[in-house]
């Protein structure tokens, strides 16, 4: 029982840890600082101005943003369908 509630305590640390890591400033400084070697590579001082890690990051937020909308209409007509449906032809 000891060694149950200890993994119980770790686990919701370990949560507790995670919740305050994403909360943080520390994605965005990960973020920064993996920009750093991309930089080094471009020659061209104005294209190093240009955030292209945070840019490809957004482009891929932007499309799970639309795909979890387009989930979200289409779970919302099947549910109000389903609604509009007699219980005895849902059964049947």
């Amino acid at each position: 029982m000891f060694s149950r509630l200890n993994k119980l305590d770790m686990n919701k640390k370990s949560q507790n840890f995670l919740d305050v890591i994403s909360r943080s400033e520390l994605p965005n400084i990960v973020k920064d600082l993996a920009e750093i070697p991309i930089d080094s590579k471009i020659p061209d001082k104005l294209l190093k101005e240009i955030p292209i890690l945070r840019t490809i990051l957004g482009i891929f937020s932007v499309g799970k943003s639309i795909k979890e909308f387009l989930f979200t209409k289409k779970l919302s007509i099947f549910l109000t369908e389903l609604y509009k449906t007699k219980q005895k032809t849902r059964v049947s």
